[in-house]
């Protein structure tokens, strides 16, 4: 899975980093050991601080994924995020400042092609409206029923 998020944010190099990290770290063989292995990587490259509003919206999905053991992980690793993001943001503002670049995520993803993406954004999508107010959802509101009722 984390070898997917590179290849999402075209960044094919990381990939390399991830597998230097299975090198050298013997917690990677556990799914907590590779949330902690991408959360080093977060905190030592500028490359991927600058593609966060790449990377918050896959992670907002993958808290939702169907498999326990992923799901688990990616919630690990969201918290990471959410904890040593530079701006002192608390998830409930992280997830406001990023809500346009997820929300257009989670349309996308109700037409994936890949059922553990579709599968999964429906529950994302229902965490992401909650309690939102009706200005903040109805720019989304035709795509997002549009892409629901073909799921």
């Amino acid at each position: 899975e984390l070898c997917q998020i590179a290849k999402n944010l075209n960044q094919p190099t990381l990939a390399y980093r991830f597998l230097d990290l299975a090198n050298n770290h013997a917690l990677w063989n556990s799914k907590r050991g590779a949330a902690f292995s991408l959360n080093s990587l977060l905190k030592i490259s500028d490359e991927l601080r600058d593609k966060m509003e790449d990377i918050i919206p896959m992670l907002y999905r993958y808290k939702f994924d169907i498999n326990p053991q992923i799901r688990g992980t990616m919630l690990n690793l969201w918290r990471s995020v959410v904890s040593s993001n530079k701006l002192g943001l608390d998830e409930d503002a992280l997830v406001e400042k990023y809500y346009a670049v997820i929300m257009k995520n989670v349309i996308v993803g109700l037409q994936s092609k890949e059922w553990r993406v579709r599968a999964s954004t429906p529950l994302a999508v229902c965490d992401l409206i909650a309690g939102k107010r009706f200005s903040q959802v109805q720019p989304y509101l035709t795509k997002l029923l549009e892409n629901l009722f073909l799921v």
